[in-house]
């Protein structure tokens, strides 16, 4: 008390110096020693390297836990996953574990994405109709939350987030692969919105199985809404749309693959199956065809899970994590880059260079290169 630098600022120094001539944990203890024996009694410095290092140690944001391949259920200290398992209790390779990280509940990662860009998000809503005006903040939907939110919390900021999922090869291991649960804020204006310290890591699944839609999503969802306040200013967290490739969508909202009977979510139309192809396909039909709501998908859920159905019941196939924090379909984003830009893109890239001016078209090129 009455000194002139923080507690936290002066043992700081101490482990500063003490790294930068090397000293190891027996001389740090010593050296301690010798500054608390200087100091008044009853002085607050600590009294050992540990208790020093512990000070400025953060706590992990996520929690670590292993599972079963067979059965999904978290492996305890002492090797338990589910009394009903075979591998219960067994010895366990690498190819038998799965590796799962989830956010924890103290929303470190998401604090300090927000407070590192407090200006754009309290700004940009505000100027995204001059700035951008076919952003997604000018959508219905989003419109729709945030007028909710100020008739219902007037001195309450939005935080929207956009979810994505995608299974990705982080590491070359033909094994395991990974699956990521990542969020971008809405309000954080592009091209800062897609930044890598601007994206939130929610979860990741490293295992040689293909997760379930329960075992990667159900913790995010029971705890990604919710009200933060960050520099006295309160922020109100909540989803504005699901975005991901048709595999990855099909698995969180509980929904059949692209390739069988009732895989549209935008529509109830069955397929038809083309023997020639072994594909299921969807003809063009002149009449008009009805666009089910999110009531629909419940009520379908609902009967699979009650067993009404074996299966899928019009090609929903369980109660998804996700209707706790968004509308299937209504958020459900279509996935621009795999439907757009990787498929009919190149097509009609190669079909353009047959019609443009070969000078006009290597300056294209050009110009796209110096863009990378």
């Amino acid at each position: 008390d009455g000194a002139p630098v923080t507690f936290k600022f002066y043992h700081k120094k101490i482990l500063e110096s003490g790294n930068l001539v090397k000293l190891n944990d027996f001389n740090m203890n010593k050296l301690l020693k010798l500054i608390g024996s200087a100091l008044p009694i009853g002085n607050k410095l600590v009294k050992s390297y540990r208790k020093l290092v512990s000070i400025f140690q953060e706590q992990p944001s996520f929690n670590e836990v292993l599972r079963c391949t067979k059965c999904l259920e978290i492996i305890n200290n002492n090797n338990y996953c589910s009394i009903i398992c075979e591998r219960n209790q067994c010895q366990r390779r690498v190819a038998d574990v799965i590796e799962h990280v989830s956010v924890d509940r103290s929303n470190r990662q998401l604090i300090e994405i927000i407070r590192r860009n407090k200006h754009l998000i309290l700004n940009y809503p505000q100027l995204v109709d001059k700035l951008l005006p076919c952003d997604v903040l000018t959508g219905l939907v989003y419109e729709k939350k945030k007028k909710y939110l100020q008739t219902t919390f007037n001195d309450t900021f939005p935080i929207t987030l956009m979810l994505h999922i995608d299974s990705t090869p982080v590491v070359h291991w033909i094994k395991k692969h990974t699956w990521l649960v990542t969020a971008s804020i809405v309000e954080i204006p592009p091209p800062l919105r897609e930044n890598q310290f601007n994206l939130l890591l929610l979860s990741l699944w490293n295992a040689p199985v293909k997760p379930d839609a329960d075992s990667l999503l159900k913790e995010v969802c029971d705890t990604i809404k919710q009200t933060l306040i960050i520099d006295e200013i309160k922020f109100s967290i909540d989803v504005l749309l699901f975005k991901a490739d048709l595999p990855a969508r099909a698995l969180a909202t509980k929904h059949v693959h692209h390739n069988a009977y009732y895989a549209c979510l935008e529509c109830d139309q069955e397929g038809m199956w083309c023997e020639e192809g072994r594909f299921v396909t969807y003809p063009y039909i002149q009449s008009s065809i009805n666009l089910p709501t999110s009531a629909h998908f419940d009520i379908c859920a609902k009967l699979v899970h009650q067993q009404f159905s074996d299966d899928n019941y019009l090609g929903v196939k369980g109660i998804s994590p996700l209707t706790k924090i968004l509308d299937i379909p209504t958020q459900i984003d279509l996935d621009v880059m795999h439907l757009c830009f990787i498929g009919h893109c190149s097509l009609l890239l190669s079909k353009w260079e047959k019609m443009i001016v070969k000078e006009a078209w290597y300056s294209g090129n050009e110009f796209l290169n110096r863009m990378k």
